[in-house]
């Protein structure tokens, strides 16, 4: 700390208007805190103790932000790994209700599907079969009555030209019904089908 020139300081504040009394208390006071003064070079001590003081202060807090970003990622990755593995285990147990679900149903639909299919053939077969039998049975018995009565060969060419006719419509009949058959089939088979989950 720098030393005060007392008695330049008398003149100078005596010369500004201060009184003496006023001047000599003045400068007993600032003799007596003297201690506590700051000179020009104390504060520039003072900045460069506050700026290392900030220097290590900031070196600290990066420090401690470097671990707790790295702790964070730590945390992060752990939680990723679990949170995978939580939903491999999910899936994996979805997977397999699928399967076992879809085995019991397929199962049961399919013994289900093949009896409803048999009988439908059965039925159909049945069906269509002795009626267009029967109707075709006529149709035979009809021509070769007319060709017993009737032996001609126009006879004959209209005789084969009704047959063909009625070929083509039982032809025809067959046909419309097998598509049927087919079409009902299909439509079971996609309503028995199992719903994805």
């Amino acid at each position: 700390m720098a030393m005060l020139d007392t008695h330049r300081t008398f003149e100078s504040l005596v010369a500004a208007g201060f009184s003496k009394e006023m001047a000599e208390s003045l400068l007993d006071a600032l003799r007596e805190s003297g201690d506590t003064l700051a000179t020009k070079a104390d504060l520039r001590e003072l900045a460069q103790m506050n700026k290392a003081d900030l220097n290590e202060l900031a070196q600290t807090n990066k420090a401690d932000l470097e671990e707790l970003a790295q702790a964070n990622q730590t945390a992060l990755q752990e939680l990723s790994y679990q949170t995978r593995n939580d939903l491999n285990a999910l899936q994996q147990s979805i997977q397999s209700l699928q399967q076992a679900v879809d085995e019991r149903a397929t199962k049961a639909d399919l013994n289900s599907l093949r009896q409803t299919v048999q009988s439908l053939q059965q039925a159909v077969e049945e069906r269509a079969t002795k009626a267009d039998l029967n109707s075709l049975r006529q149709t035979v018995q009809s021509l070769q009555q007319a060709v017993e009565e009737r032996a001609t060969k126009a006879d004959l060419a209209a005789v084969a030209q009704a047959n063909k006719a009625e070929l083509r419509q039982l032809e025809l009949r067959m046909t419309v019904k097998v598509g049927a058959m087919l079409v009902t089939l299909a439509g079971l088979l996609v309503a028995l089908q199992p719903l994805p989950l």
